[in-house]
């Protein structure tokens, strides 16, 4: 038994150390031996858990976007005031990312890589989060007229663009006005792309 918790722990140290390189220098930028001396064990220990780079590195994209899953599964409620839930959802990514920015990091060098083939775990988040957006068009407060893949490449992209260049904008803007700086207000603009008018009788913004 103690052998095997040895072996757990051993397994949860190189993925940890395998997230930190990866997400720093994508999955052709590290290589098995830099795993070893950032988590403290030899090539051939990894290689006899894990085999090859390529089973660590979906290990490893597996175990982000399930911690994502399960921080967003707090805010995917379909209780309360519909308006707020598409604010809180938003909110909850843009929150993630800003918190978790090696996952942001990974899911960039996917893209530069061209390593994008969803885990069964990101597929699953997709689909929960297409669910959402199907659901709050039904209700009449997002844009029925819009694809739902669209919507989300919107607030994705947005967050994502938000977070790596928000300074640059901020300077470009030549504004000093604070909330610019507050992510509730950023997504509090955002939302008003998709979001139907409650004093507009339905019509779009």
């Amino acid at each position: 038994m103690k052998r095997i918790r040895n072996g757990e722990m051993t397994q949860s140290k190189v993925i940890d150390g395998a997230e930190v390189l990866f997400s720093r220098h994508g999955f052709s930028g590290t290589s098995i031996r830099m795993i070893a001396e950032e988590s403290g064990y030899s090539v051939g220990l990894i290689l006899h858990h894990f085999k090859a780079k390529e089973n660590l590195y979906r290990i490893v994209r597996d175990k982000a976007s399930l911690a994502y899953i399960e921080f967003l599964k707090k805010n995917l409620q379909y209780g309360g005031d519909r308006r707020e839930i598409a604010k809180r959802t938003a909110l909850s990514a843009f929150q993630y990312f800003t918190d978790h920015p090696s996952y942001l990091r990974l899911v960039w060098w996917a893209y530069l890589e061209g390593k994008e083939l969803f885990s069964e775990n990101e597929r699953m988040l997709t689909l929960k989060t297409f669910e959402m957006i199907r659901f709050l068009q039904k209700q009449g407060i997002i844009r029925k007229n819009i694809d739902p893949q669209v919507i989300l490449s919107v607030l994705l992209g947005a967050i994502h663009y938000w977070l790596s260049r928000g300074p640059i904008l901020q300077e470009l803007s030549q504004t000093k006005s604070s909330h610019k700086t507050n992510k509730d207000f950023f997504v509090q603009d955002l939302m008003k792309l998709i979001l139907k008018n409650k004093s507009s009788g339905g019509k779009c913004i």
